[in-house]
């Protein structure tokens, strides 16, 4: 484990997946069981991290963003989170000192160097050119007092010999550079706008800087770089030096010093998933993605319906670096202030008649927010915190009447071969863990007398869901699809497990009756559904999720409605839907239905993360509850449980 010290507004969505470790925000509650200790955001940060790490003896890290984001155009109007950090350790004086390291120490093999080639090739396709010098300005804290005169003399060598040229000073931090109160010549322009500066990188004549890491960016784009220190990518003949270099094992390449960046030191993740990727795949996703609508700053949120102890749930699946989060009590109360940079949202279909009014009177559609498929250990009807959710800017995943987003992800998406693996893994873990979405029920082996028979399964729904009322035609009730199994399958053994919802009476409906009886061979109340899929052959349903959960065991599943694993050439359906009209893997529908369209928080560190993390974590839990069999939860009333979180919204967000 990673212990971690940030400001609590900076910290790091997906952290875990950039070190591939299990993180914590809170060192000193978990410091005996800490590997490492990592800070990012400001000196105090890092004054406390390596601290505690001197004092434990463990490794410390230093967390800066990423390099790549400069040269991947338009990266953050497709994605809401930073998806590279460089990660120093503190043994080293800084980046360009372990960067240093790496490239007089490290043998590149030659497919990795082919692999970032293909990247490299991507990136110089769209070469630019203009006749701006380019200065690169850095926070004045950042060095010596002796910095200040390197930085007077690079400002004086670009106004003495490109006197004719127009000179831009660009930076990449907030707060005072060496280089902004120097100059007031008229043919100098500082900028600050980071869009801007980027676009510099790639398109100045010239570049000179004294020794800031984005001053390798232009490198990659053919640029003349002039150094003033001694950066990383100085001394290896690839720029014009103003100091000796030091002493270099080897030569190296652009391609090299590429490579020993973006696929050795550089952490990437893919920013759809949220798990571990390179920058190969990112490249791949960014040009995917370009027919996205750039991402609006500032951007409200309306959220209409939703009760008041529930908006906790909500806010932290809903809330990004580039919008606010609002509930108001009526669509009316906020009609004059929402506009072309607001959206509307409601829980399912649960939008009051109020704003399916505002949203046709402003033609905007409205998002709807809806149960992950890997959601809880406990029901959601017994107000336990979901870990994941779907926010669906299009739809909703279980109405096929229209187009949801997860539809769009699975008729259109690019699956990487990263994202493919990563699907595999997680579909191991899930089945390996006996893992679904509420993880409420012991599992233990059914014994059942069978012998000789198809076994099929049929989950029960609650009839009254809109997952029935959206989702199916002509079988809309348990009876109705129970008789229409038996009757496609007289001598199959039939087994009918309740849906848990109705077991529990949280919600209305029969757990038998006669004419459930007559249609089945046995009704299970006791086991998971996971223990009835390991039994069965074959499940048959209307649109549970149970199928979904099928076809990661590798059951043959039959849809008697429209769920949203079904069209794509896994099941076998009794109706068709025009619009689905791409075949796909089981891994492709994985990797959409899971890594990509849903969106998982992780509770204990208040952040978003991954669907590997959720998994984990959901893991542990179950197991911890289940322990040897036996149920180990107190059970609060739902009511007290309402007040409990409707407490902590008002403390925390009023």
């Amino acid at each position: 484990m990673i212990g971690v010290f940030c400001p609590k507004e900076k910290r790091i969505p997906f952290l875990d997946s950039f070190f591939e470790e299990r993180i914590t925000y809170q060192p000193a509650k978990f410091i005996h069981e800490l590997k490492a200790v990592a800070a990012f955001g400001n000196d105090s940060s890092i004054q406390q991290g390596r601290k505690l790490a001197n004092k434990k003896s463990i490794p410390f890290y230093i967390i800066h963003p990423g390099l790549s984001p400069l040269f991947i155009e338009d990266n953050q109007a497709l994605f809401d989170y930073q998806y590279s950090y460089l990660i120093s350790k503190d043994d080293y004086n800084g980046i360009n000192q372990e960067l240093e390291y790496l490239l007089n120490h490290t043998n590149l093999e030659p497919c990795l160097l082919e692999k970032a080639k293909n990247a490299l090739d991507v990136l110089n396709q769209k070469e630019e050119s203009s006749e701006f010098i380019v200065l690169i300005d850095q926070k004045a804290d950042e060095g010596t007092n002796d910095q200040a005169a390197v930085y007077k003399k690079m400002l004086d060598e670009a106004l003495r010999t490109y006197s004719k040229h127009p000179i831009k000073i660009i930076s990449f931090f907030s707060g005072n550079g060496y280089l902004k109160g120097m100059c007031q010549d008229s043919n100098v322009e500082y900028i600050e706008n980071t869009l801007r500066a980027k676009k510099l990188l790639k398109s100045a004549k010239k570049v000179m800087v004294v020794d800031a890491l984005e001053g390798f960016i232009p490198l990659l784009f053919h640029k003349e770089v002039h150094c003033f220190g001694q950066p990383f990518y100085s001394g290896w003949g690839l720029t014009k030096d103003e100091i000796e270099s030091k002493e270099h094992s080897s030569k190296r390449t652009i391609l090299e010093l590429f490579t020993t960046v973006f696929y050795l030191y550089e952490k990437q993740i893919n920013p759809l998933t949220g798990l571990p990727t390179d920058l190969n795949d990112i490249l791949e996703l960014t040009h995917d993605q370009s027919y996205m609508n750039a991402k609006e700053e500032n951007k409200r949120v309306y959220c209409f319906g939703i009760q008041p102890w529930k908006r906790g749930f909500v806010r932290p699946f809903v809330k990004s670096p580039s919008n606010t989060v609002l509930f108001p009590k009526s669509a009316h109360e906020v009609s004059e202030e929402i506009d072309e940079n607001s959206d509307l949202l409601v829980w399912g279909h649960k939008e009051p008649a109020d704003v399916r009014e505002l949203a046709a009177r402003l033609n905007k559609p409205i998002m709807r927010i809806e149960d992950g498929f890997i959601r809880s250990v406990g029901l959601g009807t017994n107000v336990t915190l979901p870990w994941s959710l779907a926010l669906d800017h299009k739809g909703i995943y279980y109405n096929p009447q229209e187009v949801s987003e997860l539809e769009s992800i699975l008729n259109h998406q690019i699956f990487t071969e990263n994202m493919i693996n990563d699907a595999k893994k997680i579909r191991q873990k899930i089945v390996e863990n006996q893992l679904t979405k509420y993880n409420s029920e012991p599992i233990e082996t059914l014994q059942l007398p069978s012998e000789g028979k198809k076994v099929i399964l049929v989950p029960g729904q609650v009839e009254d869901d809109a997952s029935i009322r959206y989702g199916c035609k002509d079988i809309k009730t348990n009876t109705d699809l129970l008789n229409c199994v038996r009757e496609h399958n007289p001598d199959a053994y039939i087994i009918y497990k309740p849906h848990p919802d109705i077991v529990s009476k949280n919600r209305q409906g029969e757990v038998t009756s006669d004419f459930i009886t007559d249609a089945c061979d046995h009704i299970e109340i006791e086991a998971s559904i996971i223990s009835c899929i390991q039994y069965a052959d074959e499940v048959h349903t209307m649109t549970s999720l149970t199928g979904f959960d099928a076809l990661l065991r590798d059951k043959k599943v039959f849809t008697y409605g429209s769920p949203f694993y079904s069209g794509w050439g896994l099941t076998e359906d009794r109706h068709t839907i025009e619009r689905r009209t791409r075949s796909l893997t089981l891994d492709e529908l994985i990797a959409g239905a899971l890594l990509v369209y849903p969106r998982y928080y992780d509770w204990e560190n208040k952040i978003r993360v991954s669907c590997d993390t959720v998994v984990e974590k959901l893991i542990a839990k179950r197991n911890n509850i289940f322990k040897e069999g036996q149920i180990k939860q107190v059970n609060i009333p739902n009511r007290i449980k309402k007040v409990g979180f409707l407490l902590k919204e008002l403390m925390e967000n009023h």
